[in-house]
């Protein structure tokens, strides 16, 4: 082989191993902005735990015992903050706890908007996203919520701090029955279909939801 033949031979490995430096560079690079990406989504609370007027973290309120109806929340849809007691406003108030990788609360949230529809306002209804729980960002809450076609008041409940205090487990979805004087009347831990939550209204509430 000519001199200069082999010159070239010998070069195309150094360029091979050259592009492949690059490609590699290009791969760390594309994983960096995926990264920022991803954490760029993390979930900041719109207010301290401890300004959210939830009382102490984790500490079970059961039932018969006063729900803090001084806890704040922010509705889905928009900046408003709401205390619960706003929401309930002196009716009995049931509260459901959700989130869009919940394949339970996809299925069951149309039976809530059918019975909170039924009942008419004699019992208020409000969904809470269990938002910064197990990677739940707001935009995916609010394509699930979309899909729905939820009428009723939507929310977050960042970190989970209400459903800490209501559910001894974490088992989404879960339904909170309160009573209009702010105590809890009773829960229910998983999926409920339109039958079972008028039951549970009538049972826990005192209200006939017609069907």
């Amino acid at each position: 082989m000519a001199t200069g033949d082999q010159e070239r031979a010998d070069e195309r490995p150094a360029r091979r191993g050259a592009g492949w430096a690059l490609g590699g560079l290009l791969v760390a690079a594309a994983a960096v902005v995926i990264v920022i990406v991803v954490r760029s989504q993390q979930v900041t609370p719109f207010l301290p735990s401890a300004q959210r007027g939830c009382g102490t973290a984790k500490l079970l309120v059961l039932p018969g015992q006063q729900v803090p109806m001084t806890c704040k929340v922010q509705a889905l849809d928009s900046s408003a903050v709401e205390t619960l007691a706003a929401v309930s406003g002196g009716k009995p108030l049931v509260v459901n706890f959700w989130a869009s990788w919940c394949e339970a609360c996809y299925q069951e949230m149309p039976d809530l908007q059918r019975v909170s529809t039924a009942a008419g306002g004699s019992v208020h209804f409000l969904g809470l996203d269990l938002l910064g729980v197990q990677g739940e960002v707001a935009s995916e809450a609010e394509a699930f919520a979309k899909a729905r076609k939820v009428t009723y008041p939507l929310a977050y409940d960042d970190g989970a701090l209400l459903y800490g205090r209501i559910s001894p487990r974490f088992l989404p979805p879960t339904t909170a029955f309160v009573r209009p004087d702010g105590t809890l009347a009773g829960y229910h831990v998983g999926q409920l279909d339109t039958v079972e939550l008028r039951q549970e209204v009538q049972q826990y509430l005192g209200v006939q939801v017609p069907a």
